[in-house]
């Protein structure tokens, strides 16, 4: 029974050199196409197109968030000696790695993205920091670029330390005003960042704040006042006037318009 099932399956491969009509060709001869590498993200494009859903535009301009895209290239930066852009704003902006939860068609975690970010305006609402390293092909290492965004971090809040403020911007004496906005550094090159030196970087990067200290201390809009059932600044905002600031003028209830229009009513 064996020998006739040993015959049966000699007898199904085709002899050396030949080849079935019908038969699939040899697997050796066949000639497969170059393998195709997906590129990774850059995450160095600034100019992220998105759709968010009312919901999350709504929650954007209620605590004055802004999309990625609006920030700008610092003057004065060294791109030959260090292989990073650094990017600056007035204003906070989201982190690139969260955009695609607030797209038109939520995502299950978006509301973990926002509580997210409720809490970080109500605990930091000075300066934001972004460290992100670019991946591609050549230096697709996750550990180099992970490495290179922990030295550039820590040699950011170093720049920052010297110059008188706490990793959030805060003045840490109150001598100074607190930075507020986004301060963005890009890897571009993360092997090559590594190889720089820790003071050269920490020395770049406190003068490129020195640079930003005009744009990250611009004077922020000023809420709208809220008013009591007469039309008079509430308790709470009367409260909080700094001395010294002047008040916007505030409007006259209906009942003293007519008075002034028609005195004997």
């Amino acid at each position: 029974m064996f020998q006739r099932s040993f015959r049966r399956l000699m007898a199904a491969v085709p002899a050396t050199g030949t080849r079935q009509s019908n038969g699939p060709p040899p697997l050796a001869k066949l000639k497969l196409p170059p393998t195709i590498t997906m590129p990774a993200p850059t995450n160095t494009n600034t100019n992220v197109q998105i759709h968010p859903s009312r919901r999350v535009q709504n929650f954007l301009a209620k605590h004055s968030i802004a999309l990625p895209g609006v920030e700008r290239l610092l003057a004065g930066q060294n791109y030959q000696k260090f292989p990073l852009r650094v990017l600056v704003a007035p204003h906070h902006i989201l982190n690139f790695y969260d955009l695609r939860y607030l797209d038109q068609r939520e995502d299950p975690l978006t509301d973990k993205i926002l509580d997210f970010y409720e809490t970080k305006k109500r605990e930091n609402p000075h300066l934001w920091t972004y460290v992100q390293g670019k991946a591609s092909a050549e230096e697709h290492k996750v550990v180099v670029r992970h490495a290179s965004e922990r030295r550039a971090r820590a040699a950011l809040f170093r720049a920052l330390d010297a110059a008188g403020y706490d990793k959030f911007g805060k003045s840490k004496d109150g001598s100074k005003v607190s930075l507020r906005g986004t301060f963005r550094i890009l890897i571009l090159k993360p092997k090559e960042a590594l190889q720089v030196e820790f003071d050269e970087l920490v020395e770049y990067f406190g003068k490129l704040l020195g640079n930003a200290t005009r744009q990250l201390t611009l004077p922020q809009p000023r809420h709208r006042t809220s008013q009591g059932s007469r039309g008079q600044p509430s308790p709470e905002s009367r409260g909080s006037q700094q001395p010294g600031e002047q008040r916007p003028p505030q409007p006259k209830p209906p009942n003293a318009r007519r008075s002034e229009n028609n005195p004997t009513q």
